[in-house]
């Protein structure tokens, strides 16, 4: 993906609250929406889940993330991954030596199937942190933008990720997009 940011956001229900909630929802769901008619969203294909909003909990501690993912496609294909990453601990989790990865099969984005350092060193106790992986297409637009999302397959991976000096479990997301133009088709 191009760019990589993280955006705070204020923790809006008590932790005791959201994590009960984490562990009864779990999995996923299909309530995200996008606010622009021209964005059109992936599905989240890991494990049992076919859903544009994704959640997983770390095996072994009170960690929880959450993805979506989004594009557009104009001239050629921009993709949002999104990652909200919950600290539901009373440690500070360490990502100075955190790493992402997209690895996309149709399209060519500039740092596609490399790792890149997540840009945020930790995530405070009972806090949370938003990652936001934005991408374009790379070198010359096809003459037609949207041939590249027939079979695209985007996967996600974090790495790196440490509570009290002990590795938390890899994250990996496989997503695929809804494709509008084949859902007229039918």
């Amino acid at each position: 993906m191009d760019r990589v940011r993280w955006r705070e956001r204020a923790n809006l229900l008590p932790v005791g609250i959201a994590v009960l909630l984490g562990l009864v929802v779990g999995g996923c769901s299909s309530i995200f929406k996008s606010s622009s008619g021209d964005m059109y969203p992936y599905r989240a294909t890991t494990g049992d889940c076919n859903c544009q909003h994704f959640t997983s909990v770390d095996p072994q501690e009170p960690v929880r993330y959450e993805f979506t993912a989004t594009y557009r496609v104009d001239t050629s294909i921009t993709t949002e991954i999104t990652v909200v990453v919950h600290n539901g601990s009373p440690d500070t989790l360490d990502m100075s030596l955190g790493a992402v990865r997209v690895t996309s099969r149709n399209v060519r984005y500039r740092y596609n199937d490399r790792f890149v350092p997540i840009m945020i060193a930790a995530v405070p106790p009972h806090d949370q942190r938003t990652l936001t992986l934005v991408g374009s297409a790379a070198g010359e637009a096809s003459a037609d933008p949207w041939l590249p999302i027939a079979g695209e397959r985007l996967v996600l991976t974090i790495k790196g990720l440490r509570l009290r000096a002990k590795a938390l479990a890899t994250q990996t997301v496989q997503f695929v997009p809804s494709n509008p133009k084949f859902s007229e088709s039918q």
